[in-house]
């Protein structure tokens, strides 16, 4: 997202909730990111009332339950993530963004074409 107030109060609610994040900017552009689902997860739940245009987004990000065995995902766990890939692509489409992944390449790559 463009720079702006936004990058202030987000890292302000981060830190105050000992949210682990790191920040980034390139051309005028900022990024806030966490890595791994729980703290993913934390992010979205700190941030969801705050949003707007993204709550849809972030409340179906919540709803998803990653399985425990993520090294080797049964077939519906499977289904599930590009099921929820193909949701942000769809939710974020027509903002001239390259993918390098998508639902049926996940399928693809995990052999349930």
């Amino acid at each position: 997202m463009k720079k702006g107030k936004w990058v202030d109060v987000t890292v302000k609610i981060l830190r105050m909730s000992n949210v682990v994040f790191h920040q980034s900017s390139r051309k005028g552009q900022t990024c806030i990111a966490t890595e791994g689902w729980k703290r993913t997860q934390t992010l979205a739940k700190k941030l969801e009332e705050h949003l707007v245009v993204k709550q849809p987004l972030v409340q179906k990000l919540l709803e998803y339950k990653p399985a425990r065995n993520n090294r080797f995902p049964s077939r519906d766990e499977v289904l599930k993530r590009a099921e929820l890939l193909d949701y942000v692509h769809e939710f974020n489409k027509g903002k001239n963004r390259q993918w390098k992944w998508n639902g049926s390449m996940i399928l693809e790559f995990y052999g349930y074409s």
